[in-house]
């Protein structure tokens, strides 16, 4: 990435959609370059750019300034390309990292300073993904909480609830994708376990082709139902990563209008949701 460049100032939103807001948030989407090293065993590697203002163009022309940049998993724990990043955007991006299970307190407050307010676990594929999350040292889930952060939790179908009951309770968690249920009735362990949290539990409205075919729309209502408009998130999942043909950000964003014909409740998974959940009201300079 170009990290001395002059920060890119965010790009103009447009007015098109009778509901956009020039504080609208794209909460998933990822940013790289090529010839980064890819982490040691990553499933791929993809083989193009993917910049930050590319991705600008599209979210800016969408009415969407705001986005959540999360480290892509064949990165690991080498947050360089997003930090940077984050940096050159103004207090319009927050981050969410890949972290060591041993990373130490003074590290991770480093990180918040730049800009990073959660840590991601993608577990898919992980053949334990409970110990996968008890292997973290002493005292981090009250580090997590001492700095204001959440767990996003990226898992394989219907893994979720062995996952969140190895999670202290208090602790907020964002859910990838949907949650990944597995089974999209409202029964399914991963919706009840969900709803039955504690903490604060948010679920991210993004990549329905990672839901094996799953219907987009009843998932949603299905969350809604449960845990309420004001908990839900939408992201584009950009650039797509390994399901890349025929995707543009319009109509990722075109899906939410079909799923949410509400413009109350869009408004509060654009604008409202993402301001509380990653607090931008404290890290950006309104314009």
């Amino acid at each position: 990435m170009d990290g001395d460049r002059a920060p890119v100032p965010a790009a103009a939103p447009s007015r098109a959609r009778g509901d956009a807001d020039p504080r609208g948030c794209d909460c998933h989407f990822h940013v790289f370059t090529a010839d980064t090293p890819p982490a040691p065993g990553a499933r791929y590697r993809p083989g193009y750019d993917a910049p930050l203002e590319r991705w600008q163009v599209s979210a800016g022309a969408a009415g969407i300034t705001r986005g959540v940049l999360v480290q892509p998993s064949f990165l690991g724990t080498d947050n360089t390309v997003l930090l940077r990043t984050i940096g050159r955007a103004d207090g319009r991006l927050a981050g969410v990292a890949v972290v060591d299970p041993a990373i130490p307190f003074d590290a991770m407050q480093r990180l918040a300073t730049r800009g990073v307010c959660a840590v991601r676990w993608n577990l898919l594929g992980h053949p334990d993904p409970v110990a996968a999350v008890q292997a973290h040292r002493a005292g981090w889930f009250d580090d997590l909480l001492r700095l204001g952060w959440h767990v996003e939790i990226h898992q394989d179908d219907g893994g979720l609830p062995a996952i969140l009951a190895a999670i202290p309770a208090a602790l907020p968690v964002v859910l990838d994708h949907f949650g990944r249920p597995g089974a999209a009735r409202s029964d399914d362990p991963t919706f009840t376990s969900a709803a039955r949290r504690a903490g604060p539990t948010w679920v991210k409205l993004s990549a329905p082709y990672r839901n094996a075919g799953r219907d987009p729309g009843r998932l949603v209502a299905t969350w809604r139902d449960l845990i309420g408009p004001s908990r839900l998130l939408w992201g584009s999942d950009w650039p797509w990563t390994n399901h890349e043909s025929g995707r543009d950000y319009d109509t990722c964003l075109a899906d939410l209008g079909r799923w949410m014909p509400d413009p109350h409740d869009r408004h509060e998974v654009l604008v409202a949701n993402p301001a509380r959940c990653y607090r931008f009201h404290t890290k950006e300079i309104e314009r």
